[in-house]
Parts: C-alpha cells; structure tokens; sequence
C-alpha cells in the first residue's frame, strides 16, 4: 500500500494533525535542517511519503539514480546524509519502521541494499557507517520485514516477508554487515522468512545463483563458512521446498546438470 496524503491517516491510524506539505518539504531538506528543529517536534516523522518511504528511508536511499536525476544531478554527501540521519533520529523517528512499498524493509535493510555506484578504493562505505549510527540509536537488528499498514490478525503473510537484517547482509554478500550484525547482542542467527530461509540457506541460495549466471560467489562461500564455523549456524534446518543450506551448497548448476546428462 503507497501512502498519499489522503490516505496517510487512515495508514498511520491517526487523524493528522501536521500539515503533510512540510513533511515532503523536510524529505528534499539537507542543507537547513536547522530551520525544521522546532518544527520537526511537531510532526509525525514516520508518515510515510508518497512512494512508501519514511523520511528515514528516503533519506537513507537519497542518492538512488532516480533521485538524484529528480534533482538535476545533484548528489547528497555522505556527511549531509549522517547528519539528517542523526537530526531525524533525535526528533523522534522510529528506527524501526519499515517502507509499505513492495518488501516492507526496515532502515537498516535499506542501509544494506543502498545503492553504491562505485566502492571507494580504500574499502571505505558510508552506509556501514549510516547502518552503525541507526544501531546506535537503537534499532532492532533481528526485526523481520513485514507490512505494518495492515492488521496483524486480518493480513496474509507474503512470500518474500521476514526477512532480517543478517538475511540481507546474506544475500547481498556485504561481509561487514555480516560481521557487525554477528557482534551484537543475542542475534537471530536461525531465524527463517516466509520461505523457511535463514541467513546460512539465503547465504547458499545466492552462492547457487551466481555460480549459476556465471558470476562471482568467493563471498558468499566466505560469509557462509564464517556462520557455519564461527557462529555455529544450524545445517538442518529445512526451507519451504524441504532443502537444507547443504543441499544448496551441493545442488549442481544447470550447466553440470547439463553435462551429467550428456555423460
């Protein structure tokens, strides 16, 4: 569900009592935020804008392609970026709250995902460092992807729901995530989504898909050998199609299935 001023009360379950004209006006602001420090109080800083973003996210995903092409080239900086983060944070944004667009993801998911158009040189990447500062404002590393906007006893799950933070880390392959998530606290390491995936099968799933499209892998036999070793991630568990992470570490490409055939 994408949430437009006409529906946001009804998204939010509240009846607003901000005017939503200054909450898109904040989403494009990263220059004066000082000018929004009494106003930002007042408002509802986990409205969602009209794409199904909170202004946490937005601000987070700021440099997507499409977004910087909506302002004409323009490319946010990275300490513009941490300090809107911060300043949203300290007035009272949910480090938690996730999208309503497709996957339902949480701020430090869309950390992860964030689009990178070119790693710097000398391994240095600001959305790690955006990820630390939402965990250091306390945002909760085992919470799951799931559609908030519609009752909990009335909603049907989604195939691609659950998803946590580590599950992501997985599947993108990004090994500090990995790492960082695996430092904290009472991580989920066994959590499964809505397929029966854990962070270990998602981990091998990608691995398969990538040795299938030809493509490189060596990292997600790094990340999967580090929870299987290291974290002692459980092997057995079984996903929805009752495979195991073995089974997908073992399952053959269509390529060597090809040439089993023709032997």
């Amino acid at each position: 569900m994408r949430c437009t001023p006409g529906n946001l009360s009804f998204s939010l379950g509240i009846s607003p009592v901000f005017n939503y004209q200054d909450i898109l006006d904040l989403d494009l602001e990263f220059d004066h935020l000082e000018r929004y420090d009494i106003a930002a109080k007042q408002m509802n800083l986990d409205a969602f804008l009209p794409d199904g973003m909170t202004l946490l996210i937005s601000c987070i995903r700021c440099n997507e392609p499409e977004k910087v092409e909506e302002r004409r080239g323009r490319v946010i900086p990275e300490p513009k970026i941490q300090a809107k983060l911060i300043f949203l944070l300290e007035h009272g944004a949910d480090p938690n709250k996730p999208d309503s667009n497709q996957y339902c993801h949480t701020p430090l998911e869309h950390c992860i995902e964030r689009f990178e158009e070119k790693r710097s040189k000398d391994g240095y990447d600001p959305s790690f460092e955006e990820f630390c500062i939402l965990l250091d404002h306390g945002a909760d590393y085992n919470k799951c992807s799931v559609d908030e906007t519609q009752p909990s006893d009335k909603r049907i799950s989604e195939i691609n729901e659950g998803n946590t933070p580590l599950m992501i880390a997985c599947f993108h392959g990004k090994m500090n995530f990995v790492k960082k998530l695996c430092s904290m606290p009472n991580i989920s390491i066994n959590a499964q989504d809505c397929n029966g995936y854990t962070a270990l099968i998602k981990c091998a799933v990608q691995r398969w898909n990538r040795k299938n499209q030809g493509k490189r892998y060596d990292w997600y036999e790094k990340i999967y050998n580090f929870l299987k070793d290291d974290m002692h991630a459980d092997t057995l568990i079984r996903d929805r199609n009752n495979r195991t992470a073995q089974d997908w570490w073992d399952r053959p490409t269509e390529i060597e299935e090809d040439e089993a055939e023709d032997d």
